[in-house]
């Protein structure tokens, strides 16, 4: 359980770990995608359109939060993204 919560930290749910995903933003929704992940201390990531049907600024602290625990983890990350633009801005 200690793991749970740590991983919640570091994606930002620390606040919402007692909210039911109907409660959450859709930011928020891919962060525990993300964080469901990490608990099963994969060897790589496969991220499908993390940021589809979120706003600009979400889409950037969802690719950065990707960037960042992919390095910390040691983890490769494979992202698909269509947004050639922002694609290419990561």
């Amino acid at each position: 359980m200690d793991k749970a919560k740590d991983i919640c930290e570091r994606v930002g749910l620390g606040d919402h770990i007692h909210k039911r995903a109907d409660e959450l933003s859709g930011g928020q929704r891919q962060r525990v995608g993300i964080a469901r992940a990490l608990i099963q201390e994969p060897d790589f990531l496969l991220v499908d359109e993390p940021t589809s049907s979120l706003d600009m600024r979400i889409q950037q602290e969802v690719l950065d939060l990707i960037y960042r625990l992919s390095k910390e983890e040691n983890v490769p990350a494979l992202v698909s993204i269509h947004d050639v633009q922002l694609a290419m801005e990561y």
